[in-house]
Protein backbone atom coordinates (compact mmCIF):
# COMPACT_ATOMS: atom_id res chain seq x y z
CA UNK A 1 0.00 0.00 0.00
CA UNK A 2 1.04 3.39 -1.04
CA UNK A 3 2.65 5.93 2.26
CA UNK A 4 -0.31 7.65 4.01
CA UNK A 5 -0.70 11.22 2.87
CA UNK A 6 -1.93 14.51 4.11
CA UNK A 7 -5.27 15.62 2.72
CA UNK A 8 -4.29 19.47 1.10
CA UNK A 9 -5.60 21.96 3.21
CA UNK A 10 -4.17 24.93 1.72
CA UNK A 11 -6.90 27.46 0.43
CA UNK A 12 -5.24 27.39 -3.42
CA UNK A 13 -4.56 23.55 -3.02
CA UNK A 14 -6.72 20.93 -4.50
CA UNK A 15 -6.46 17.17 -3.69
CA UNK A 16 -4.70 14.97 -5.79
CA UNK A 17 -7.15 12.47 -6.18
CA UNK A 18 -4.85 9.67 -5.20
CA UNK A 19 -7.45 7.48 -2.87
CA UNK A 20 -4.38 7.42 0.12
CA UNK A 21 -4.71 11.04 -0.04
CA UNK A 22 -8.31 11.01 1.06
CA UNK A 23 -9.19 10.27 4.50
CA UNK A 24 -12.40 10.07 6.85
CA UNK A 25 -13.71 12.86 7.88
CA UNK A 26 -14.91 13.38 11.81
CA UNK A 27 -16.47 12.51 13.61
CA UNK A 28 -17.55 9.23 11.53
CA UNK A 29 -14.10 7.60 12.82
CA UNK A 30 -11.53 7.69 15.51
CA UNK A 31 -9.00 7.14 13.09
CA UNK A 32 -9.37 8.78 9.94
CA UNK A 33 -6.73 6.67 7.91
CA UNK A 34 -8.96 3.59 5.78
CA UNK A 35 -7.84 0.46 4.60
CA UNK A 36 -7.89 -1.08 1.49
CA UNK A 37 -11.70 -1.78 1.76
CA UNK A 38 -12.19 1.86 2.26
CA UNK A 39 -10.31 2.81 -0.42
CA UNK A 40 -12.29 1.16 -2.96
CA UNK A 41 -15.33 2.48 -1.60
CA UNK A 42 -13.64 5.63 -2.60
CA UNK A 43 -12.73 4.74 -5.80
CA UNK A 44 -16.19 4.00 -6.94
CA UNK A 45 -18.04 6.54 -5.27
CA UNK A 46 -15.39 8.75 -7.56
CA UNK A 47 -16.55 6.60 -10.41
CA UNK A 48 -19.96 7.36 -10.01
CA UNK A 49 -19.84 11.10 -9.57
CA UNK A 50 -17.77 10.92 -12.88
CA UNK A 51 -20.66 9.16 -14.63
CA UNK A 52 -22.79 11.55 -13.12
CA UNK A 53 -21.04 14.67 -13.79
CA UNK A 54 -21.01 13.04 -17.56
CA UNK A 55 -24.75 12.74 -17.87
CA UNK A 56 -26.38 15.55 -16.40
CA UNK A 57 -23.78 18.14 -16.09
CA UNK A 58 -22.42 19.96 -12.36
CA UNK A 59 -25.40 21.71 -11.32
CA UNK A 60 -28.06 19.30 -11.65
CA UNK A 61 -25.31 16.47 -10.09
CA UNK A 62 -26.45 15.03 -6.86
CA UNK A 63 -25.36 12.96 -3.86
CA UNK A 64 -28.28 10.90 -3.74
CA UNK A 65 -27.75 9.77 -7.32
CA UNK A 66 -24.34 9.32 -6.93
CA UNK A 67 -24.84 7.05 -3.92
CA UNK A 68 -27.63 4.87 -6.05
CA UNK A 69 -25.21 4.55 -8.91
CA UNK A 70 -22.56 3.51 -6.37
CA UNK A 71 -24.06 1.21 -4.65
CA UNK A 72 -23.10 3.09 -1.31
CA UNK A 73 -25.00 4.51 1.26
CA UNK A 74 -25.43 8.59 1.74
CA UNK A 75 -23.46 8.09 5.38
CA UNK A 76 -20.30 6.10 3.51
CA UNK A 77 -20.67 9.00 0.92
CA UNK A 78 -19.87 11.75 3.74
CA UNK A 79 -17.26 9.67 5.71
CA UNK A 80 -15.21 10.92 2.75
CA UNK A 81 -16.53 13.82 1.07
CA UNK A 82 -18.77 16.87 2.81
CA UNK A 83 -20.32 17.69 -0.57
CA UNK A 84 -20.75 16.97 -4.35
CA UNK A 85 -18.82 20.13 -4.52
CA UNK A 86 -16.13 18.68 -2.46
CA UNK A 87 -15.82 14.99 -4.54
CA UNK A 88 -15.34 16.91 -7.65
CA UNK A 89 -12.46 19.13 -6.11
CA UNK A 90 -10.71 15.41 -5.65
CA UNK A 91 -11.75 14.38 -9.18
CA UNK A 92 -10.07 17.98 -11.05
CA UNK A 93 -7.20 16.85 -8.57
CA UNK A 94 -6.50 14.26 -10.16
CA UNK A 95 -6.80 15.19 -13.50
CA UNK A 96 -4.64 18.23 -12.54
CA UNK A 97 -1.74 15.23 -10.73
CA UNK A 98 -2.01 13.53 -14.12
CA UNK A 99 -1.46 16.62 -16.13
CA UNK A 100 1.70 17.74 -14.10
CA UNK A 101 3.25 14.63 -14.04
CA UNK A 102 2.86 14.89 -18.10
CA UNK A 103 4.26 17.70 -18.04
CA UNK A 104 7.19 16.90 -15.73
CA UNK A 105 7.67 13.79 -18.27
CA UNK A 106 8.29 16.37 -21.27
CA UNK A 107 11.84 16.00 -23.18
CA UNK A 108 13.10 19.41 -24.33
CA UNK A 109 11.05 20.94 -27.10
CA UNK A 110 13.37 21.91 -29.72
CA UNK A 111 13.74 23.45 -33.56
CA UNK A 112 14.10 20.02 -34.46
CA UNK A 113 12.27 16.77 -35.52
CA UNK A 114 13.25 15.54 -31.99
CA UNK A 115 11.26 18.58 -30.23
CA UNK A 116 8.20 18.30 -32.50
CA UNK A 117 8.07 14.44 -31.63
CA UNK A 118 8.52 15.63 -27.91
CA UNK A 119 5.73 18.28 -27.94
CA UNK A 120 3.33 15.89 -29.75
CA UNK A 121 3.99 12.99 -27.41
CA UNK A 122 2.84 15.57 -24.66
CA UNK A 123 -0.59 16.09 -26.58
CA UNK A 124 -1.32 12.66 -26.95
CA UNK A 125 -0.74 11.92 -23.37
CA UNK A 126 -3.34 14.97 -22.69
CA UNK A 127 -5.89 13.04 -25.04
CA UNK A 128 -5.52 10.41 -23.12
CA UNK A 129 -6.14 11.77 -19.80
CA UNK A 130 -8.98 14.10 -21.40
CA UNK A 131 -11.19 10.92 -22.38
CA UNK A 132 -10.95 9.40 -19.36
CA UNK A 133 -11.75 12.40 -17.80
CA UNK A 134 -14.24 13.89 -19.89
CA UNK A 135 -16.94 15.12 -17.38
CA UNK A 136 -14.39 16.86 -15.17
CA UNK A 137 -13.16 18.79 -18.73
CA UNK A 138 -17.24 19.26 -19.83
CA UNK A 139 -18.13 20.93 -16.23
CA UNK A 140 -14.87 22.58 -15.68
CA UNK A 141 -16.16 25.78 -16.39
CA UNK A 142 -19.32 25.99 -14.43
CA UNK A 143 -17.41 24.38 -11.54
CA UNK A 144 -14.93 27.29 -11.73
CA UNK A 145 -17.45 29.79 -12.03
CA UNK A 146 -19.00 28.39 -7.89
CA UNK A 147 -16.19 27.46 -6.21
CA UNK A 148 -13.50 29.31 -5.50
CA UNK A 149 -10.91 26.70 -4.56
CA UNK A 150 -10.98 24.50 -8.17
CA UNK A 151 -10.72 28.55 -9.39
CA UNK A 152 -7.66 29.39 -7.01
CA UNK A 153 -6.33 25.12 -7.58
CA UNK A 154 -6.66 25.82 -11.21
CA UNK A 155 -4.20 28.91 -11.40
CA UNK A 156 -2.25 27.19 -9.04
CA UNK A 157 -1.47 24.22 -11.46
CA UNK A 158 -1.85 26.11 -14.79
CA UNK A 159 1.22 28.16 -13.46
CA UNK A 160 3.09 24.92 -12.85
CA UNK A 161 2.13 23.79 -15.94
CA UNK A 162 3.26 26.41 -17.89
CA UNK A 163 6.66 26.89 -15.82
CA UNK A 164 7.51 23.36 -16.69
CA UNK A 165 6.46 24.28 -20.70
CA UNK A 166 8.62 27.12 -20.84
CA UNK A 167 12.11 25.41 -19.46
CA UNK A 168 11.78 22.76 -22.00
CA UNK A 169 11.53 25.26 -24.83
CA UNK A 170 14.54 25.33 -26.19
CA UNK A 171 16.44 27.85 -29.33
CA UNK A 172 12.91 29.64 -29.80
CA UNK A 173 14.13 32.61 -31.66
CA UNK A 174 10.93 34.24 -29.64
CA UNK A 175 11.51 36.29 -26.93
CA UNK A 176 10.27 34.92 -23.22
CA UNK A 177 7.15 37.35 -23.44
CA UNK A 178 6.22 35.71 -27.06
CA UNK A 179 6.81 32.12 -25.67
CA UNK A 180 4.98 33.02 -22.89
CA UNK A 181 1.50 33.73 -25.19
CA UNK A 182 1.85 30.69 -27.24
CA UNK A 183 1.73 28.71 -23.94
CA UNK A 184 -1.34 30.69 -22.43
CA UNK A 185 -2.58 30.22 -26.08
CA UNK A 186 -1.89 26.53 -25.76
CA UNK A 187 -3.39 25.83 -22.77
CA UNK A 188 -5.96 27.72 -23.10
CA UNK A 189 -7.01 25.90 -26.72
CA UNK A 190 -5.90 22.06 -25.80
CA UNK A 191 -8.96 21.12 -24.27
CA UNK A 192 -11.18 22.59 -26.92
CA UNK A 193 -9.24 20.56 -29.22
CA UNK A 194 -10.19 17.54 -27.81
CA UNK A 195 -13.18 18.34 -26.96
CA UNK A 196 -14.47 19.46 -30.40
CA UNK A 197 -12.71 16.70 -32.38
CA UNK A 198 -14.27 13.92 -30.25
CA UNK A 199 -17.68 15.55 -30.81
CA UNK A 200 -16.95 14.99 -34.66
CA UNK A 201 -15.65 11.26 -34.07
CA UNK A 202 -18.91 10.25 -32.15
CA UNK A 203 -21.28 11.77 -34.81
CA UNK A 204 -18.60 10.65 -38.04
CA UNK A 205 -16.57 7.67 -36.82
CA UNK A 206 -15.42 6.95 -39.82
CA UNK A 207 -14.27 10.17 -40.36
CA UNK A 208 -10.44 10.78 -41.07
CA UNK A 209 -10.67 14.26 -39.21
CA UNK A 210 -9.82 12.16 -36.20
CA UNK A 211 -7.60 12.62 -32.98
CA UNK A 212 -4.56 11.27 -34.65
CA UNK A 213 -4.87 13.86 -37.51
CA UNK A 214 -5.44 16.73 -35.08
CA UNK A 215 -2.89 16.19 -32.61
CA UNK A 216 -0.24 16.46 -35.72
CA UNK A 217 -1.76 19.68 -36.89
CA UNK A 218 -2.05 21.39 -33.67
CA UNK A 219 1.75 19.92 -32.68
CA UNK A 220 2.59 21.86 -36.26
CA UNK A 221 1.08 24.78 -35.12
CA UNK A 222 2.31 25.00 -31.99
CA UNK A 223 5.76 23.88 -33.21
CA UNK A 224 5.52 26.71 -36.17
CA UNK A 225 4.87 29.32 -33.61
CA UNK A 226 7.83 28.67 -31.49
CA UNK A 227 10.10 27.91 -34.07
CA UNK A 228 8.70 28.89 -37.71
CA UNK A 229 8.17 26.85 -40.45
CA UNK A 230 10.49 23.67 -40.99
CA UNK A 231 9.89 21.31 -43.73
CA UNK A 232 9.84 17.85 -42.85
CA UNK A 233 9.59 18.92 -39.20
CA UNK A 234 6.37 20.72 -38.64
CA UNK A 235 4.41 20.60 -41.92
CA UNK A 236 2.22 17.52 -42.78
CA UNK A 237 0.86 18.39 -45.49
CA UNK A 238 -2.52 16.21 -46.51
CA UNK A 239 -4.22 16.10 -49.51
CA UNK A 240 -7.40 13.78 -48.09
CA UNK A 241 -10.75 16.33 -48.43
CA UNK A 242 -13.06 15.57 -46.07
CA UNK A 243 -16.87 15.13 -46.12
CA UNK A 244 -19.38 17.20 -44.32
CA UNK A 245 -20.70 16.00 -41.21
CA UNK A 246 -24.80 16.04 -42.21
CA UNK A 247 -26.73 17.94 -39.74
CA UNK A 248 -29.78 15.60 -38.36
CA UNK A 249 -33.00 15.66 -40.33
CA UNK A 250 -34.98 15.76 -37.23
CA UNK A 251 -33.28 18.58 -35.71
CA UNK A 252 -33.69 20.94 -38.54
CA UNK A 253 -37.55 19.93 -38.10
CA UNK A 254 -38.41 20.25 -34.63
CA UNK A 255 -41.50 22.34 -34.23
CA UNK A 256 -40.87 26.32 -33.78
CA UNK A 257 -37.77 26.54 -35.38
CA UNK A 258 -39.67 28.92 -38.04
CA UNK A 259 -42.23 31.00 -37.53
CA UNK A 260 -45.71 30.45 -38.51
CA UNK A 261 -47.18 31.79 -41.73
CA UNK A 262 -50.51 32.19 -39.98
CA UNK A 263 -49.75 33.57 -36.51
CA UNK A 264 -50.90 36.70 -36.68
CA UNK A 265 -48.84 39.86 -35.11
CA UNK A 266 -49.49 39.53 -31.55
CA UNK A 267 -48.70 35.45 -31.56
CA UNK A 268 -45.42 36.73 -33.36
CA UNK A 269 -44.57 38.90 -30.54
CA UNK A 270 -45.45 36.72 -27.92
CA UNK A 271 -43.15 34.25 -29.28
CA UNK A 272 -40.56 36.96 -29.25
CA UNK A 273 -41.27 37.73 -26.45
CA UNK A 274 -40.79 33.83 -25.11
CA UNK A 275 -37.60 34.01 -26.58
CA UNK A 276 -35.81 36.86 -25.44
CA UNK A 277 -37.37 35.62 -21.95
CA UNK A 278 -35.82 32.33 -22.49
CA UNK A 279 -32.48 33.84 -23.51
CA UNK A 280 -32.36 36.15 -20.46
CA UNK A 281 -32.80 33.00 -18.56
CA UNK A 282 -30.59 30.38 -19.81
CA UNK A 283 -27.67 32.64 -19.42
CA UNK A 284 -28.71 33.49 -15.78
CA UNK A 285 -29.54 29.71 -14.75
CA UNK A 286 -27.73 28.06 -17.73
CA UNK A 287 -29.06 25.25 -19.53
CA UNK A 288 -29.86 22.67 -17.26
CA UNK A 289 -30.41 24.84 -14.47
CA UNK A 290 -33.62 26.26 -16.73
CA UNK A 291 -37.14 24.78 -16.55
CA UNK A 292 -40.20 25.92 -18.72
CA UNK A 293 -41.87 27.53 -15.19
CA UNK A 294 -38.71 29.62 -15.05
CA UNK A 295 -38.74 30.98 -19.14
CA UNK A 296 -42.70 31.46 -18.83
CA UNK A 297 -42.53 33.44 -15.45
CA UNK A 298 -40.14 35.51 -17.04
CA UNK A 299 -42.19 36.22 -20.01
CA UNK A 300 -45.83 36.45 -17.76
CA UNK A 301 -47.55 33.89 -19.93
CA UNK A 302 -48.71 30.44 -19.01
CA UNK A 303 -47.49 27.17 -20.02
CA UNK A 304 -50.27 26.53 -22.33
CA UNK A 305 -48.74 29.77 -24.47
CA UNK A 306 -45.10 28.22 -24.19
CA UNK A 307 -46.24 24.48 -25.75
CA UNK A 308 -48.13 26.33 -28.47
CA UNK A 309 -44.97 27.65 -29.80
CA UNK A 310 -42.31 25.13 -28.73
CA UNK A 311 -41.94 21.28 -27.96
CA UNK A 312 -40.05 21.61 -24.67
CA UNK A 313 -37.05 23.87 -23.61
CA UNK A 314 -34.38 22.30 -25.80
CA UNK A 315 -36.63 23.20 -28.74
CA UNK A 316 -36.25 27.14 -27.21
CA UNK A 317 -32.48 26.92 -26.43
CA UNK A 318 -32.15 24.99 -30.29
CA UNK A 319 -33.69 28.12 -31.91
CA UNK A 320 -31.65 30.38 -29.69
CA UNK A 321 -28.64 28.38 -30.65
CA UNK A 322 -29.46 29.03 -34.38
CA UNK A 323 -29.85 32.35 -33.71
CA UNK A 324 -26.01 32.42 -32.64
CA UNK A 325 -24.79 30.44 -35.01
CA UNK A 326 -26.01 32.37 -38.21
CA UNK A 327 -23.89 35.25 -36.68
CA UNK A 328 -20.95 33.42 -36.12
CA UNK A 329 -21.12 32.08 -39.40
CA UNK A 330 -21.45 35.74 -41.04
CA UNK A 331 -18.13 36.66 -38.68
CA UNK A 332 -16.57 33.50 -39.72
CA UNK A 333 -17.12 34.53 -43.77
CA UNK A 334 -15.77 37.92 -42.73
CA UNK A 335 -11.94 36.43 -42.50
CA UNK A 336 -9.75 38.54 -44.77
CA UNK A 337 -7.95 36.77 -47.19
CA UNK A 338 -4.66 36.91 -46.15
CA UNK A 339 -0.76 35.72 -47.53
CA UNK A 340 2.40 36.34 -45.78
CA UNK A 341 4.82 38.15 -48.26
CA UNK A 342 2.48 39.55 -50.48
CA UNK A 343 2.68 43.26 -49.02
CA UNK A 344 -0.11 42.70 -46.53
CA UNK A 345 0.44 43.82 -42.78
CA UNK A 346 -0.88 40.33 -41.86
CA UNK A 347 -0.77 40.63 -38.47
CA UNK A 348 -2.71 44.46 -38.45
CA UNK A 349 -5.39 42.75 -40.25
CA UNK A 350 -5.78 39.53 -38.22
CA UNK A 351 -5.92 41.90 -34.98
CA UNK A 352 -9.02 44.46 -37.34
CA UNK A 353 -10.93 41.08 -37.55
CA UNK A 354 -10.42 39.52 -34.74
CA UNK A 355 -12.18 42.68 -33.01
CA UNK A 356 -15.22 42.52 -35.39
CA UNK A 357 -14.96 38.87 -34.77
CA UNK A 358 -15.23 39.06 -30.83
CA UNK A 359 -18.17 41.90 -31.59
CA UNK A 360 -20.17 39.91 -33.02
CA UNK A 361 -19.51 36.58 -30.69
CA UNK A 362 -19.73 38.51 -27.55
CA UNK A 363 -23.93 38.73 -28.23
CA UNK A 364 -24.25 35.25 -27.74
CA UNK A 365 -21.01 33.88 -26.15
CA UNK A 366 -23.38 32.64 -22.95
CA UNK A 367 -24.97 30.69 -25.54
CA UNK A 368 -22.05 29.20 -26.98
CA UNK A 369 -21.02 28.46 -23.51
CA UNK A 370 -24.24 26.42 -22.31
CA UNK A 371 -24.14 24.57 -25.94
CA UNK A 372 -20.37 23.56 -25.15
CA UNK A 373 -21.80 22.10 -21.85
CA UNK A 374 -25.24 20.49 -23.15
CA UNK A 375 -23.69 18.61 -26.61
CA UNK A 376 -22.22 15.63 -24.30
CA UNK A 377 -25.47 15.12 -22.88
CA UNK A 378 -27.95 15.60 -25.29
CA UNK A 379 -27.61 13.42 -28.38
CA UNK A 380 -29.88 15.36 -30.80
CA UNK A 381 -28.18 18.86 -29.77
CA UNK A 382 -24.89 16.99 -30.12
CA UNK A 383 -25.60 16.12 -33.75
CA UNK A 384 -26.41 19.46 -34.58
CA UNK A 385 -23.42 20.89 -32.70
CA UNK A 386 -21.33 18.61 -34.79
CA UNK A 387 -22.85 20.03 -37.95
CA UNK A 388 -22.01 23.71 -36.76
CA UNK A 389 -18.70 22.87 -35.80
CA UNK A 390 -17.92 21.14 -38.76
CA UNK A 391 -19.69 23.59 -41.10
CA UNK A 392 -17.64 26.58 -39.38
CA UNK A 393 -14.28 24.61 -39.87
CA UNK A 394 -15.12 24.50 -43.31
CA UNK A 395 -15.57 27.82 -44.06
CA UNK A 396 -12.14 28.44 -42.45
CA UNK A 397 -10.64 26.10 -44.54
CA UNK A 398 -11.35 27.62 -47.63
CA UNK A 399 -9.89 30.79 -46.22
CA UNK A 400 -6.48 28.52 -45.31
CA UNK A 401 -6.66 26.24 -48.64
CA UNK A 402 -4.84 29.17 -50.88
CA UNK A 403 -1.71 28.76 -48.65
CA UNK A 404 -0.47 25.41 -51.14
CA UNK A 405 1.23 23.93 -47.76
CA UNK A 406 -0.06 22.38 -44.91
CA UNK A 407 -3.49 20.60 -44.22
CA UNK A 408 -5.87 22.66 -44.69
CA UNK A 409 -9.09 20.91 -42.86
CA UNK A 410 -7.58 19.91 -40.34
CA UNK A 411 -5.28 23.51 -39.51
CA UNK A 412 -9.23 24.93 -39.73
CA UNK A 413 -10.01 22.49 -36.90
CA UNK A 414 -7.18 23.90 -34.91
CA UNK A 415 -7.69 28.12 -35.99
CA UNK A 416 -11.44 27.58 -34.76
CA UNK A 417 -10.41 26.14 -31.74
CA UNK A 418 -8.24 29.41 -31.36
CA UNK A 419 -10.86 31.48 -32.17
CA UNK A 420 -13.24 29.60 -29.57
CA UNK A 421 -10.68 30.07 -26.48
CA UNK A 422 -9.91 33.73 -28.08
CA UNK A 423 -13.55 34.88 -27.17
CA UNK A 424 -13.82 32.90 -24.06
CA UNK A 425 -11.88 35.84 -22.33
CA UNK A 426 -12.65 39.31 -21.72
CA UNK A 427 -10.91 40.64 -25.08
CA UNK A 428 -8.80 43.72 -24.70
CA UNK A 429 -5.61 45.12 -27.38
CA UNK A 430 -3.05 42.56 -26.01
CA UNK A 431 -5.32 39.48 -26.30
CA UNK A 432 -6.43 40.55 -29.55
CA UNK A 433 -2.15 41.36 -30.48
CA UNK A 434 -1.65 37.82 -28.55
CA UNK A 435 -4.25 35.73 -31.15
CA UNK A 436 -3.08 37.57 -34.08
CA UNK A 437 0.89 36.91 -33.86
CA UNK A 438 -0.16 33.31 -32.94
CA UNK A 439 -2.77 32.73 -36.00
CA UNK A 440 -0.19 34.45 -38.32
CA UNK A 441 2.88 32.49 -37.44
CA UNK A 442 1.11 29.32 -36.50
CA UNK A 443 -1.28 28.50 -39.75
CA UNK A 444 -0.64 31.32 -42.10
CA UNK A 445 3.50 31.57 -42.74
CA UNK A 446 4.79 28.07 -44.58
CA UNK A 447 7.83 27.44 -46.69
CA UNK A 448 8.90 30.59 -48.29
CA UNK A 449 6.78 33.18 -46.68
CA UNK A 450 7.74 35.96 -44.26
CA UNK A 451 10.06 36.04 -41.62
CA UNK A 452 8.36 35.95 -37.79
CA UNK A 453 8.06 39.07 -36.49
CA UNK A 454 11.09 39.09 -34.46
CA UNK A 455 13.41 39.17 -37.78
CA UNK A 456 14.55 35.47 -37.95
CA UNK A 457 14.83 33.93 -40.85
CA UNK A 458 13.26 31.17 -42.01
CA UNK A 459 14.83 27.76 -41.67
CA UNK A 460 15.95 25.68 -44.92
CA UNK A 461 14.19 22.98 -45.84
CA UNK A 462 15.34 19.65 -44.88
CA UNK A 463 13.47 16.80 -46.23
CA UNK A 464 10.28 16.20 -47.88
CA UNK A 465 7.24 16.76 -45.92
CA UNK A 466 6.04 13.79 -43.79
CA UNK A 467 2.17 12.85 -44.81
CA UNK A 468 2.05 10.97 -41.46
CA UNK A 469 3.41 11.93 -37.46
CA UNK A 470 5.72 8.92 -35.73
CA UNK A 471 4.45 6.85 -33.35
CA UNK A 472 5.32 7.67 -29.82
CA UNK A 473 7.12 4.87 -28.55
CA UNK A 474 9.10 6.07 -25.88
CA UNK A 475 8.28 4.33 -22.17
CA UNK A 476 8.21 8.04 -20.47
CA UNK A 477 4.66 8.78 -22.13
CA UNK A 478 3.40 5.26 -20.70
CA UNK A 479 3.12 6.06 -16.57
CA UNK A 480 0.45 9.12 -17.53
CA UNK A 481 -1.49 6.67 -19.82
CA UNK A 482 -1.98 4.25 -17.76
CA UNK A 483 -2.54 6.21 -14.89
CA UNK A 484 -5.20 8.18 -16.79
CA UNK A 485 -6.96 4.80 -18.06
CA UNK A 486 -7.31 3.63 -14.95
CA UNK A 487 -8.93 5.65 -13.79
CA UNK A 488 -11.62 5.94 -16.60
CA UNK A 489 -15.06 5.74 -15.39
CA UNK A 490 -17.34 2.98 -17.64
CA UNK A 491 -19.41 6.35 -18.95
CA UNK A 492 -16.26 7.49 -20.33
CA UNK A 493 -15.58 4.55 -22.38
CA UNK A 494 -19.28 3.91 -23.27
CA UNK A 495 -19.21 7.52 -24.71
CA UNK A 496 -15.77 6.89 -26.82
CA UNK A 497 -17.07 3.55 -28.23
CA UNK A 498 -20.90 4.81 -28.79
Amino acid sequence: MSPRKKAATAADALPDGDPSSIVRRAPFADSPYVGERGQKAQIRILEAALEVFGEVGYQRCGVKRITELSGYSRASFYQYFSSKEDLFRHLAGRVARLLNESAEALDPITGDLAGWESFHRWLERYSVIFDAYEPVFATFQTAVASDAMVASGVAVVTTRISKDLHQRIVGSPLSPGEVDTVIRTLLQTVARLNRETELLELVAPRSTLNRKRMNVAYADAVHRSLFGPIEGVNIHTSTKRLKPVSRPTRASGVTGTAVDPSHGPAARRTRQQLLEAGHTVFVERGYYGTRVADVVKAAGVSHGVFYRYFDNKAGLFRILAKQAVEQLAEALDGMPELTPGNGTDVEAELGDWLRRFAGTYAAEASIFTMWSEAITRDSELGGVSAAVVDGSRARLARHLEPRGWGDADADAMVLLTFLDAFTSQPVTPTRIDDFAQMISRGLLTGPGGAPSRNGAAKRPATKRPATKAPRPTTKAERPAAKSASAGRSPKARRTKTG
